[in-house]
């Protein structure tokens, strides 16, 4: 997970939309619409916005953090849209939402205010606040040997260390992390040798140029790795 940041420009197809007074007045033509979709895509390049997966606008789903069928007042409101693979949103999250407190749970007054989430909605927080890796496996982050409900409640309800619910996730991190790990490499050992030939009299033109350019090239490929279009950068990022 990386901290995601929303459009201000509420998407067309909800500016008009009217606010569920039911479950049944929330439309999937509404909060699923192709405007709807495609705006949250962009905001968050193309990746499901708990696992940090690739996806596809047609295949997968745009996901109300808090659930249609419980807070269906907000089933069309632009704050609580997400856009999530199929696995984060109909198999594992579903319509749980556990708070930390059940008892500020106010439907009846359709008060969300006093509410305190034990799923991180990455839109409203940083999710390296409340987790890290250790390699390609997450993990709660801990404060005096404590660790961080939200974080270990987040990675529980998402299956995201399960090498079973979740092989073909953690495959992929597994793969991306040693891709970096052998880059990481290659750009220290062209760094020290780069290093070795500056302290060298006479060196040819064409030997720094192509030196300094595995350098930059190396550097380049390291860096892409914690860009947020990339899958996984909080994987690189939040090493702990």
């Amino acid at each position: 997970m990386i901290k995601l940041y929303k459009s201000t420009e509420v998407p067309t197809t909800l500016r008009s939309a009217p606010t569920p007074t039911s479950v049944d007045d929330v439309s999937s033509e509404i909060y699923g619409a192709d405007d709807v979709r495609t705006q949250l895509m962009c905001d968050q390049y193309d990746k499901c916005a708990y696992c940090e997966t690739n996806v596809t606008k047609r295949y997968n789903d745009v996901e109300h953090f808090r659930p249609k069928k419980t807070y269906y007042w907000l089933g069309h409101d632009w704050r609580n849209l997400l856009y999530s693979c199929d696995l984060c949103n109909r198999t594992y999250k579903n319509d749980k939402f556990p708070l930390s407190d059940e008892l500020q749970r106010d439907l009846a007054n359709k008060d969300i205010s006093r509410e305190n989430p034990l799923i991180i909605n990455p839109y409203e927080e940083n999710p390296l606040d409340h987790l890290g890796f250790h390699e390609y496996i997450l993990v709660p982050r801990e404060t005096n040997g404590i660790k961080d409900i939200k974080g270990e409640k987040t990675i529980e309800l998402f299956h995201l260390n399960d090498d079973v619910k979740r092989r073909e996730l953690i495959e992929e991190r597994r793969r991306i992390f040693d891709e970096y790990k052998k880059i990481c490499s290659q750009q220290e050992l062209a760094n020290s040798i780069a290093s070795q030939v500056g302290s060298l009299r006479p060196i040819s033109e064409s030997l720094q140029t192509n030196l300094n350019n595995l350098v930059n090239s190396l550097a380049n490929s390291v860096a892409k790795y914690t860009s947020p279009e990339y899958p996984h950068a909080g994987m690189i990022i939040g090493q702990i």
